[in-house]
């Protein structure tokens, strides 16, 4: 995956190649880069940050500096310590910590306080997780954020939304047996299925999914996460409202519903 050979470069290499990678797939241009000169919030100090990437949504620009570390020993306190101050001088910065061998209990404690994601070896196949999980938050609808075209059920603690989306567990429609994303065409529709599902009814809150977040989530279920969705449609039934699910695939959606159709998420071959 990387060139061992020449420790350091060669995983901060590696690191760049798998962000790069993923953020391709996205809409926007953003250009990852390694050893950035980032500068402090007053632009009379530059840090050096080993893997950089910064983007606009919505008017905000959003940035993500990453540390890698490709020591024989787990990362220790004081190398998470230098980071977790660079990121305070950085603005609007999400920081992001990788180490090949891990990080001793002091270090990995320090980055939880801090809110800082981290990363070792064996949970490497999750890194592009975190850069898709930084764009899908960047992008969460607020309340008035409208359908693109469909709306959907999130979870909602203290009476907001917390980016979690609701699922419907296996076997909950039909013959299905795995867990589906629950997808709407309109706000009433939706409405009208959280007040039927008493699972549903509390503490959830109904949003729009906007394009680039659709985007996102389809991203996420194809590359990363592999989801099955379900577009509900209300109909009566012997004086009952009932819904049908159409069972669908992120492909089938991104064809369907995005401007630029599912091009973007077939792996393509070098």
């Amino acid at each position: 995956m990387f060139d061992s050979s020449t420790p350091g470069r060669g995983f901060e290499d590696y690191i760049r190649y798998v962000y790069q990678a993923i953020l391709n797939c996205e809409s926007q241009d953003i250009e990852v880069l390694r050893g950035a000169r980032v500068p402090n919030a007053r632009g009379d100090v530059f840090f050096e940050i080993d893997v950089y990437y910064e983007f606009d949504l919505a008017g905000v620009r959003h940035r993500v500096a990453m540390e890698c570390k490709d020591t024989r020993r787990p990362v220790e306190r004081n190398d998470v310590l230098a980071f977790s101050q660079k990121l305070q001088e950085m603005p609007s910065t999400i920081g992001i910590f990788i180490s090949r061998n891990g990080f001793q209990s002091g270090a990995a404690r320090f980055l939880e306080e801090k809110g800082i994601l981290h990363f070792d070896s064996t949970t490497a196949p999750s890194m592009t997780d975190a850069v898709v999980a930084i764009l899908v938050a960047a992008a969460l609808p607020s309340e008035a954020s409208i359908g693109q075209p469909f709306w959907g059920l999130m979870e909602e603690r203290d009476g907001k939304g917390t980016g979690s989306w609701i699922m419907l567990p296996p076997g909950g429609v039909g013959k299905n047996s795995s867990a589906l994303f629950p997808l709407f065409f309109s706000r009433p529709d939706a409405s009208l299925f959280q007040r039927l599902s008493r699972p549903y009814s509390e503490q959830t809150c109904i949003r729009g999914i906007p394009q680039a977040t659709l985007r996102s989530i389809l991203l996420m279920s194809q590359r990363l996460m592999p989801t099955q969705f379900a577009v509900m449609r209300p109909f009566e039934n012997r004086d009952r409202t009932l819904f049908e699910a159409e069972e669908t695939s992120p492909l089938k959606l991104a064809e369907q519903y995005l401007p630029e159709g599912a091009a973007r998420f077939i792996p393509t071959s070098e």
